[in-house]
């Protein structure tokens, strides 16, 4: 393991780096640009030389500076750069030569608009004070191999997808469904969200960290692959560009509604009860109510100036409402009179807060600072039946971050950016069930009634015990971009620094200190099943088994302590990187990225140390040399030099001692232990995960504005982080423990990143991207195949050795074929229509078995996604495991009332899952009586109706 020492850092430090990026600097740094760039070359029509001392005017609404000048080079080449995403106009005069103003230039974060500007030798007609040409950049991106989806707010506002940030990057290729997709075949963690360009991912599980108004946000940058230098990530990067402020005041508005009359309540019909299967713990097929669902929300935002042509604001809030509500059954309650049927209602309430301010400094510098703020408060989180009322979970969580951005144009080709903030989260959950006033930390987890014909047993109090976490991320990315023309081209050349310090606080433990499992002994009497509980010795035959938690014993009647840990992670990446284009027809993209991570405990000692390299590649080709054909390759390797997540692994785990019935003794006896001091430690020698990933790929603008691609990716990762048993001897079918390396009944686990645990992925990308006419298209079909051994960091792999050979298979996010289509059309009337359609084949599923060990189910008879078949433990008879192919389809309608109002006012309806469809999301995978029962399925279709004013 390469070691490189720091010092324990803390909160502190955090805080002094981020004040000490508001003092003056001399560069500035980006992970990810968000401004964009207009470039290319002024050449003579006839003879196609370039024209040197042409005067280049850049305007448009987006520019709240103002108009830009430049004037082109001997070359005839001109650049703007730092332009904010948006419609841009150019204009380009020299005497004696036709003047041009070409418009409806389209500026994308992070990409350059390449404008080639032909000029006619000539003066101009009668009258004639420019010839003007529209749609003049092309739709093709000839400097970069990379995968990037962009998509407006108003592309987003007119898909039909429900309204949080983080459900955008579902709609790029290559990637799954979920909030935190896996894409081309990584772990969901993997997804990192940026906010202008800082990376604002939480430090724990990855993806997003905290949500933020979803009309903020300008333009969504999906980067999904084959990424430059300067990006470091195993997954998708998500960069949302927001809005800011003007010269002229808007205000931008919105309501949503979806009340409970709009969600279709018949999915099921009645049936036979004793026959019916189980979906979310409660009959498919019977009398009882469906569920209610509904959700409101509200978004206000404002932008103007403070100061006409220097300072700006823009400022937001939405708030969001929702109700899931479960219906309970009417059932005996152990030592109680039946209950009464009610409703159990899911309440999440959601508020979101944005503030922006925009300074144009001078006209080289622009700085820019936010903050964002979030709270989340949700009851009755589970809101099933395996949970008194009262021992259902509350969540209460919220965060906010701060983004300060300085941009300088130090000379003309010198580009000076620096994106620095800290980012903060805080979330609780608890059970409902009080004490004093208080979270009930000190009644035990237990059954407390028999089995009925619904749902089995029912907890009290929650088995999941309370956790609270509280993170902080710092980041400070300063960058400098050069360009210049020589050497035989074009250079870009960018090369930066990316900091980030993460600390993670949390304290966990389980009510009561200890949970009783039922081992549903029946009354040799009555028949009935004996509940097990933990007041009562006389039902102990009925408790399997009980695990106690020391840390969370009650003390003299209050609530145990639990445990608490901190975790902290440095990572410090370098890149360096050539954006060279060669006669306007080829870029070469050469770059090299360093990635240290240095990971500590809660005692501030350092745990372990990674250190990765990153190499990249691209080259793209203009096959026809015309620009509409590019070709193109990429090779890259990303590491993942560990964070918070990763470095709490250090930290002893909560002591847990399993206990099992012994009816010989009539008491519990204790099997084996785990966590505490020295049940945890890290191998001595660890490699970083790595994603190494080789694409190869054409586009071709078929139609103006509209681009079709072909793309073949390959993507091997490896060495990913495991947390193998080391004291455990098994016996040869990896059902029982027959000793014990160290002679004492305990588990010891090793974190490591072997290079067997691993991932693989071939993919196929057919994707369009447009503008045809009045269609607005995003769509892909993707062919893939995604094996490996491990799902996620630190699963089960390498748990138990005797299964280790079952583990490499289709992994559960496989989706052999994926289509996805979000299509809109607007109607010269004031009239869009769009769909989104969504078909992908099931996902691998594994039948798994309940260990005689630990009565858990962890115990594997086939290989990873298959069903032991007919025969146990015969291989002739493994079979192909998958859930039923998914088919969605989503439509809105959306109507302008401009053209009768003379303002912008937008009434919206949105059909999810329009055709009601009912198709299987989820069965129970544990080898049993319930073995393949339903557990979930599509949400039933639901509208929402909508209204949005705009000035």
């Amino acid at each position: 393991m390469y070691r490189f020492r720091l010092p324990p850092v803390a909160v502190p430090l955090g805080l002094l780096l981020l004040l000490g990026a508001l003092l003056p600097v001399r560069r500035a740094a980006a992970i990810g640009e968000v401004g964009g760039r207009i470039g290319g070359t002024v050449y003579i029509e006839s003879t196609r030389d370039g024209l040197a001392g042409v005067q280049i005017v850049v305007r448009s609404p987006s520019l709240i500076g103002g108009a830009q000048r430049t004037t082109t080079a001997e070359d005839g080449s001109y650049l703007f750069q730092n332009l904010p995403p948006g419609t841009y106009e150019l204009s380009a005069d020299i005497e004696g030569f036709t003047p041009v103003r070409l418009t409806n230039v389209q500026v994308v974060g992070g990409q350059k608009a390449q404008v080639d500007i032909p000029l006619r030798v000539g003066g101009l007609a009668p009258g004639q004070t420019h010839t003007i040409v529209e749609k003049t950049n092309p739709a093709l991106n000839f400097e970069s191999a990379a995968m990037v989806t962009t998509l407006s707010n108003e592309k987003v506002s007119k898909t039909p997808i429900f309204r949080q940030i983080q459900t955008v990057l579902q709609l790029a290729p290559g990637t799954g469904p979920g909030n935190s997709p896996s894409v081309r075949g990584g772990l969901a963690r993997y997804a990192r969200f940026l906010i202008d360009g800082m990376d604002t991912t939480d430090i724990v599980t990855g993806g997003i960290t905290a949500p933020m108004n979803f009309d903020a946000v300008e333009q969504y940058n999906l980067f999904i692959g084959a990424m430059d230098a300067e990006y470091n990530s195993l997954g998708a990067v998500q960069n949302m560009v927001t809005r800011s402020g003007g010269n002229r005041f808007t205000v931008d508005g919105s309501v949503f509604i979806q009340p409970a009359f709009t969600y279709d309540p018949t999915r099921y019909s009645s049936g036979d009860p004793a026959n019916a299967q189980l979906f979310n713990n409660r009959l498919l097929y019977d009398d009882r109510p469906q569920p209610e669902r509904s959700f409101y929300s509200g978004n206000l935002n404002l932008g103007g100036p403070v100061v006409k042509d220097k300072l700006w604001f823009f400022v937001s809030f939405q708030f969001n409402y929702n109700r899931r509500s479960v219906p309970m059954p009417a059932v005996p309650w152990h030592g109680e009179e039946v209950r009464a049927a009610y409703d159990r209602h899911a309440d999440t309430y959601t508020y979101l807060g944005r503030a922006k301010l925009t300074w144009q400094a001078t006209r080289d510098t622009r700085i820019q600072l936010s903050f964002n703020i979030d709270r989340n408060f949700i009851r009755n989180a589970v809101a099933s039946t395996t949970l008194l009322p009262e021992a259902d979970r509350r969540i209460d969580r919220g965060g906010e971050f701060i983004v300060l951005l300085w941009d300088t144009l130090l000379t003309p080709k010198l580009l000076f950016q620096l994106q620095t903030g800290l980012t903060t989260k805080r979330s609780v959950e608890d059970t409902i069930l009080l004490r004093d006033g208080q979270p009930d930390r000190v009644t035990p987890a237990h059954t407390i009634r028999s089995q009925d014909q619904w749902n089995g047993f029912t907890y009290l109090n929650s088995p999941s015990g309370w956790d609270q976490e509280t993170k902080y991320r710092v980041q400070f990315d300063p960058s400098l971009l050069y360009s210049t023309t020589g050497l035989g081209g074009t250079h870009n050349i960018k090369g930066g620094m990316q900091f980030a310090y993460m600390r993670y606080e949390r304290n966990n433990g389980v009510a009561g200190g200890r949970i009783y499992t039922d081992n549903f002994v029946t009354d040799p009497m009555s028949g009935a099943i004996i509940p097990c509980d933990p007041t009562n010795p006389a039902t102990f035959a009925a408790c399997n088994q009980v695990r106690d938690f020391p840390e969370s014993e009650p003390q003299g009647g209050t609530a145990g302590l639990g445990l608490s840990n901190v975790a902290q992670a440095l990572n410090v990446g370098f890149f360096l990187q050539d954006r060279f284009t060669v006669g306007r027809w080829l870029t070469v993209v050469p770059g090299m990225r360093m990635d240290l991570g240095v990971l500590y405990d809660s005692t501030g000692a350092q745990t372990a140390s990674l250190l990765g390299f990153g190499p990249r590649l691209s080259l793209i080709y203009d096959l026809f040399r015309d620009r509409t054909t590019l070709v193109e390759a990429h090779y890259g390797r990303h590491n993942d030099v560990g964070n918070a997540f990763v470095a709490n692994r250090s930290n002893p785990a909560p002591i847990s001692i399993l206990r099992q019935w012994n009816p010989a003794t009539r008491a519990f006896e204790e099997r084996n232990r785990s966590g505490g001091p020295g049940g945890q430690i890290f191998a001595a020698s660890l490699t970083p995960p790595s994603l190494d990933e080789v694409q190869a790929g054409i586009r071709r603008e078929v139609l103006p504005q509209t681009v079709v691609g072909l793309t073949y990716v390959y993507r091997l990762y490896q060495h990913l982080w495991v947390n193998e048993e080391i004291n455990q001897i098994w016996d040869p079918g990896g059902t029982r423990v027959v000793g014990y390396a160290n002679g004492r009944p305990e588990r010891i686990f090793r974190a490591a990143t072997p290079a067997d645990a691993r991932r693989t992925y071939h993919g196929l990308d057919l994707w369009v991207q447009g503008n045809p006419g009045r269609f607005d298209v995003v769509a892909s079909y993707t062919l893939a195949f995604a094996d490996g051994t491990t799902e996620d960091y630190f699963d089960g792999y390498r748990v138990n050795p005797r299964l280790v050979s079952l583990f490499y298979g289709p992994l559960p996010d496989n989706f052999r074929h994926t289509l996805k289509a979000a299509v809109d059309y607007a109607f010269p009337f004031g009239l869009d229509i769009g769909v989104r359609v969504q078909w992908r084949t099931g996902a691998p599923q594994w039948r798994v078995f309940q260990s005689p060990e630990d009565f858990g189910f962890n115990l594997y008879r086939s290989p990873r996604g298959s069903d032991i078949g007919a025969r146990t433990n015969d291989p002739t008879s493994w079979t192909e495991f998958r859930l039923p192919d998914q088919f969605q389809v989503d439509l809105e309608a959306r109507y302008g009332l401009q053209k009768l109002t003379g303002q912008r006012i937008d009434i919206m309806v949105l059909l999810f899952n329009a055709l009601n469809n009912t198709i299987v999301t989820g069965v129970d995978t544990r080898s049993g009586t319930n073995f393949g029962v339903v557990t979930r399925r599509l949400d039933n279709f639901f509208a929402q109706l909508g209204i949005r004013y705009r000035y």
